[in-house]
């Protein structure tokens, strides 16, 4: 272990040179830490048209669900109508 840490190299190895991008507001940056770096797979035409399907594919679920949704709570609210009906046509005797 030791002869490993004695052929290791230094970690200070001097840096690129890196340009940087324009200057981008604090608030942008929090908002979105890429922000002011282009991509070129940003503009790819096929990544925005596979990002469209999926968003739309998410928009459809999520449409779904709230159908689902709707018809649950319509169903739950029928049950609970006839539960009540039931409950006051019932005449409970007690022996």
């Amino acid at each position: 272990m030791l002869a490993l840490a004695a052929d290791a190299q230094p970690a200070t190895q001097p840096l690129p040179d890196v340009q940087l991008p324009e200057l981008v507001p604090v608030h942008r940056i929090a908002a979105d830490p890429l922000a002011g770096i282009p991509s070129a797979r940003d503009a790819d035409p096929a990544r925005i048209a596979a990002q469209q399907r999926i968003s739309a594919a998410l928009t459809a679920v999520g449409s779904a669900f709230a159908r689902l949704d709707a018809a649950r709570a319509a169903e739950q609210a029928r049950l609970s109508a006839l539960v009540i009906q039931h409950q006051s046509s019932t005449v409970i005797t007690e022996k």
